[in-house]
């Protein structure tokens, strides 16, 4: 009897809480924010006010072209602290997707303030996205992007988004 109830009650906490779980994974999303890899990113262009970072790929690697990083010794430094931080982008998963719908934008902390990253790709055909950086999640494990131009919101764990700031703070 015991042995039963103790396989009943091992039961439930294995399995009890199921739907639970299925119902914020309907509502998660689990894939690439780059799905075709960083080998199409050509340019990262980083905004905010008149501030303006540039950071291109050359055949050397990637550059500043607009703003040389303080810390950086030489240009092979300053490629390899970019590309650390770029090649880390490239495992970034999407945790959510949602669109603003009514709510303001400024409701996930974008505004005129926000930091815009521009990302230009060249294949597979030439585009770019504006992403506005926003706030943290409630939880503080992850941050809001807008990307401009759309009603869609994403969040990406924040350790990326902080990552990739660096690159915006190195120059």
């Amino acid at each position: 009897m015991v042995f039963a109830g103790g396989l009943v009650l091992g039961g439930y906490v294995w399995f009890g809480d199921a739907g639970r779980h299925e119902s914020v994974a309907r509502h998660r999303i689990d894939r690439l924010l780059l799905p075709d890899g960083i080998e199409t990113l050509t340019t990262i262009t980083f905004r905010r006010g008149d501030s303006k970072v540039l950071i291109e790929r050359m055949a050397g690697g990637w550059v500043y072209v607009g703003g040389q990083p303080c810390c950086a010794t030489s240009n092979a430094d300053s490629s390899s602290f970019i590309d650390a931080r770029v090649r880390m982008l490239s495992t970034a998963r999407i945790e959510r997707d949602f669109s603003l719908a009514a709510i303001q934008p400024k409701h996930y902390g974008i505004d005129a303030k926000s930091v815009r990253i521009e990302l230009a790709f060249l294949q597979p055909e030439e585009r770019s996205w504006i992403l506005a950086i926003g706030g943290r999640t409630p939880d503080g494990f992850g941050q809001y992007l807008h990307f401009e131009g759309t009603e869609r919101i994403i969040t990406l764990p924040a350790y990326h988004i902080d990552n990739l700031l660096r690159l915006y703070a190195h120059r």
